[in-house]
């Protein structure tokens, strides 16, 4: 049996990402919280069922940080 996280957007449009395994589940106080493991994306972290990123996606968010955390030198 497959398991599949959707994502829904509006009543027409949905995003799907097939799941191996679900790692972690927890309602907190502010929100739902959910991490899965998948084929494609690796590991992906959800927020009241919307992606929020995912192990793909990595090297943008690192590439980011590495951007921000050293200020333009102007000399």
């Amino acid at each position: 049996m497959e398991f599949w996280f959707s994502e829904f957007h509006t009543p027409d449009v949905k995003h799907s990402i097939r799941v191996n395994k679900q790692l972690y589940s927890k309602q907190s106080d502010y929100q739902r919280i959910d991490i899965f493991e998948t084929p494609e994306f690796g590991r992906v972290l959800t927020l009241d069922g919307n992606v929020m990123l995912t192990e793909r996606d990595e090297f943008i968010y690192s590439g980011i940080r590495r951007m921000t955390c050293f200020p333009a030198r102007i000399t």
